[in-house]
């Protein structure tokens, strides 16, 4: 009965329930959006910067000055050929050796490897078809696709290896030869002991195995030798890429004309011309539109670039890039919610301001590449000074308290003091100690030193992965667990390799990307920009 009662009472009462309900429905949405917003403002300090992502600092070409096309008037015969400034024209025939501009353009041009390896760690098949590697990382089998070289003779494995018997003979000067010595009997044939490299072995005509001294990132970079055919009675090596090499003028030029048994050519031009102009010449030849591509190191020539205003000017992260690392032989070091709790605290964009040596710089986008686009360290870690203190409260007590060691210079005593300052905001104390460069090296590179727990330095003459690994190598424990990553990167997808070092890396924090210095590239306004700017990556 007291059922029946209540439902006639909100039958006579419908209207004014459902406006009761509504009201109040609102009111608790309200509240809750209130205690939401509060609770982002109360701690926006101590949130990661998920906006930065979006800056222009993570692009991965970062537009200075933006030129009008509409400023161009080129002929239609101009319109057919694009022009590229470098700083130097080799003296022999063979551009490719060289690393410089003008070698590394020609190399995406002209002559392609089985396997590339891109600026942002992308692993793409170029020549080979598929690429298997065995289970213990230590070899490899890859299929050739059905490409021809620019004489119309099929690619063959006698081919690739010809290749690696060329550009890694004794006598070669091919810049990058060293890295191939992760392959077997490669450093012995270099060396002049071997006569053949006994770790390159044709299966049959279309496949090609390579045999590894040991499990590294090298044995893939390894496959990105540039498979050329150099006939005694052909002038240029060639190749199987959109152009070939119709000319050179020693020291002055290189001509490219389209290869026209090329599956395709995404750049469209008829001729793409590599020049040296001087300083004399430069004037003419932006106004005549007759350099479409340069580096702009110079602000003079950066002013008479935007005087003709129809090239963008970009900045460009270069390989290099300067890192906070750990001395792994520390016991504090050692821990690793003492490292998530360093990496946390650190605020990139501040400490970047320290390298005032550095006229144009801009942040590493990941650990294993500066231009890594996915997965990558600036995605995966942001300055979080509540998460920071947690890990820190994991670590062992001892661990509040650091050594930051440098070279004795007021440079480094600059940067240390930026670093102290923002480690102190999670409360950890940075003291530093000067080391001469025998202790330094043995701190980074052998792991053999004790002294100290973080430093900063410099990829420099080593790629970021290379210095990874030889890091990691300094740590016994470590060096396991990087190898068995990549035994089952390899296995089970060799072209993610870089994504799970990535990982590997930001997971176990071995290094901190701080700050990239830049190089300034001219790209004219009527091109495929992106497309072009890759030729100088």
């Amino acid at each position: 009965m007291m059922i029946k009662n209540v439902v006639q009472w909100f039958k006579k009462k419908k209207s004014r329930c459902i406006v009761a309900g509504a009201v109040l429905l609102a009111v608790i949405i309200m509240s809750f959006l209130g205690k939401f917003l509060y609770d982002r403002l109360k701690n926006a300090d101590n949130k990661p910067d998920n906006s930065a992502k979006q800056s222009v600092l993570y692009d991965k070409f970062i537009i200075s000055h933006k030129g009008d096309k509409d400023n161009i008037n080129k002929t239609d015969e101009q319109k057919k050929i694009f022009n590229i400034g470098v700083s130097s024209i080799p003296l022999d025939n063979k551009p490719y050796i060289h690393d410089n501009e003008a070698g590394r353009a020609v190399l995406k041009l002209v002559y392609e490897p089985l396997i590339d390896v891109e600026s942002d760690m992308t692993v793409r098949l170029k020549l080979a078809d598929s690429l298997d590697f065995s289970e213990d990382g230590l070899s490899a089998e890859l299929k050739l696709r059905d490409v021809k070289f620019s004489d119309d003779k099929t690619v063959t494995a006698e081919d690739v290896k010809n290749s690696y018997i060329a550009l890694c003979s004794p006598d070669s000067e091919y810049y990058d030869k060293l890295k191939m010595c992760a392959i077997d009997g490669v450093r012995e044939y270099i060396q002049g002991s071997d006569e053949d490299i006994s770790g390159i072995e044709c299966i049959d005509p279309n496949t090609v195995k390579f045999t590894f001294r040991s499990v590294s990132a090298a044995n893939m970079t390894s496959l990105t030798l540039p498979v050329i055919k150099q006939d005694k009675d052909d002038i240029y090596a060639l190749g199987t890429g959109p152009y070939k090499i119709s000319g050179i003028v020693s020291a002055n030029k290189i001509e490219l004309d389209t290869n026209s048994l090329c599956g395709g050519n995404p750049y469209g031009y008829e001729r793409i011309i590599l020049k040296s102009v001087s300083l004399n010449e430069l004037g003419n030849n932006i106004s005549e539109y007759e350099l479409d591509m340069m580096y702009t190191d110079s602000g003079d020539i950066t002013d008479l670039i935007k005087q003709s205003d129809y090239h963008n000017l970009y900045l460009s992260r270069e390989e290099n890039y300067y890192y906070i690392g750990f001395n792994f032989a520390s016991k504090k070091s050692g821990d690793i919610n003492l490292r998530k709790a360093v990496a946390l605290s650190v605020d990139r964009e501040a400490l970047s301001e320290s390298f005032y040596a550095f006229e144009n710089k801009v942040f590493p986008l990941g650990i294993t590449s500066p231009d890594k686009s996915a997965g990558n360290f600036s995605e995966k870690i942001g300055t979080d000074k509540e998460k920071a203190k947690k890990s820190l409260s994991l670590a062992s007590s001892e661990c509040k308290e650091l050594t930051y060691i440098c070279h004795g210079d007021a440079y480094s005593y600059g940067i240390y003091e930026q670093l102290r300052t923002q480690l102190e905001k999670t409360g950890i104390k940075l003291d530093i100690q000067a080391v001469d460069d025998l202790q330094y090296d043995n701190i980074i590179y052998d792991g053999n030193s004790e002294i100290g727990d973080l430093y900063i330095s410099s990829t420099d003459s080593m790629s970021a992965v290379e210095t990874i690994e030889k890091i990691v190598s300094g740590d016994p424990t470590l060096n396991k667990q990087y190898e068995d990553m990549l035994r089952q990167a390899y296995t089970d997808s060799p072209q993610k390799l870089y994504e799970k070092i990535e990982d590997f890396c930001c997971e176990n924090l071995l290094l901190i990307p701080v700050v990239s210095p830049c190089a300034s590239i001219a790209v004219s306004s009527d091109c495929d920009n992106e497309l072009m700017l890759e030729l100088f990556k």
